[in-house]
């Protein structure tokens, strides 16, 4: 079954690789860098108090805020691919993925104050980008391999 909606297609795919991106944060946040600060945390750390980051009400607000931003980068991502044709495709994740999220909103909005969590320590910092690169990398080839070739064709 192939998805032929644009934004259904983002936002499915978007959804599964960052399933697997919270898991690579997981493994990459206690076994690899052992950062200061989890992926939710710092997307809760938007809108709660660091120390309400932990708290299981804590935690699903930045889980729903981290699938949330994954969807709106999904359906970016399709037309991405739709205008500028499906070669490349794991290039064109790993630049949409890590130049809107990691540079633009992480690097530069964020730090401006907008949230009251901002790592500053290098293996957050390792942590947060490795779980990009997955991320772009696994939401650019879902879109191909389930994207309908009507989504691709340019009306």
């Amino acid at each position: 079954m192939k998805i032929e909606d644009t934004v259904a297609l983002g936002s499915v795919a978007a959804f599964a690789a960052a399933t697997a991106q919270m898991v690579m944060d997981l493994i990459s946040h206690y076994f690899i860098f052992q950062g200061k600060y989890m992926g939710y945390q710092i997307s809760a750390g938007v809108y709660l108090h660091p120390q309400l980051t932990n708290d299981p009400l804590g935690v699903a607000l930045g889980v729903i805020v981290w699938f949330f931003q994954a969807a709106m980068l999904g359906i970016i991502l399709v037309y991405v691919l739709k205008i500028t044709g499906r070669d490349f495709w794991w290039l064109k994740g790993l630049i949409v993925s890590n130049g809107i999220m990691f540079v633009w909103i992480y690097g530069f909005l964020l730090t401006l104050g907008a949230r009251r969590i901002v790592p500053f320590d290098m293996r957050t910092n390792w942590t947060v980008l490795t779980s990009n690169i997955v991320f772009g990398l696994l939401t650019s080839y879902l879109i191909i391999r389930w994207g309908s070739e009507k989504v691709f064709t340019r009306r």
